[in-house]
């Protein structure tokens, strides 16, 4: 069910298998437009995972099809055993920022902002500093913004410095729901 206003940025993983994960596409709601965004390229660093990840999935070679050309490993960006594409980070960022200058647009969801962001400094980090403070045509709209639960203070502290007098609320699905869960979610439609 898309919602009217709501913009969204998802990153789901790329499997060919259930549990053998070879990479993560990006998607963009209610546009329904999916593209690359990452894709494993080195699968000696897969061991610096955690336990949790290792148990759950087991990281492969992209099928031939949905690798990335050698100029795209080329000029894209290393983490850990995936390399993200370059032209995909700005294709979504691009699309983020249209979002906020429509009209139409009341809410944006980006799942998920991880640690190329918010440890790196690269990834979608200057579009959501874009986003947390706006810039002329960019409107300073709600956002609901995934993170893993490592991240939170980081994200946190982008948020501070970014949006200054903001208070950033934070959902867990650990301890899900908290009494005040309602009324934020309520909040942001």
């Amino acid at each position: 069910m898309v919602h009217d206003g709501v913009f969204g940025l998802f990153s789901p993983a790329c499997e060919s298998a259930p549990g053998l994960r070879y990479g993560i596409d990006a998607v963009i709601l209610p546009a329904d437009q999916r593209f690359p965004l990452a894709r494993v390229t080195n699968l000696e660093q897969s061991t610096s995972r955690s336990r949790r990840q290792a148990a759950s999935y087991t990281l492969v070679r992209p099928p031939a099809e949905d690798s990335f050309d050698q100029e795209t490993i080329d000029n894209g960006i290393p983490l850990g055993a995936y390399t993200f594409s370059s032209e995909g980070i700005q294709q979504a960022g691009r699309a983020l920022l249209d979002a906020a200058r429509a009209e139409a647009t009341r809410l944006i969801v980006i799942d998920e902002i991880g640690p190329l962001e918010l440890v790196h400094d690269q990834g979608f980090l200057e579009p959501l500093k874009t986003l947390l403070c706006g810039d002329g045509s960019i409107r300073r709209l709600p956002l609901l913004i995934v993170v893993r639960p490592s991240l939170v203070v980081p994200l946190c502290r982008l948020v501070a410095e970014e949006r200054p007098g903001s208070t950033p609320e934070t959902l867990s699905t650990r301890d899900f729901p908290r009494p005040n869960d309602a009324r934020v979610i309520k909040s942001l439609t």
